[in-house]
């Protein structure tokens, strides 16, 4: 459920996503809820990069970076 209150949340405002919610999913959510959970699900993913380190290494001056 915390997924899907997220996932609302990030979609559309906070006041709206708890109709969202309620349509699909057939469960009354108060948008200070959505925001709160929204909010913890983003600080804890931060958290999780900053902790990820580099997954490609450095492009060194020969190196061709190729943009669209």
């Amino acid at each position: 459920m915390q997924e899907l209150i997220t996932y609302a949340g990030h979609l559309e405002i906070y006041s709206k996503s708890d109709e969202i919610l309620e349509k699909f999913i057939h469960v009354k959510v108060n948008p200070s809820q959505v925001y709160r959970v929204t909010g913890r699900v983003g600080e804890s993913m931060d958290e999780e990069d900053k902790h990820a380190g580099r997954i490609l290494p450095p492009l060194s001056k020969e190196d061709v970076l190729y943009c669209m």
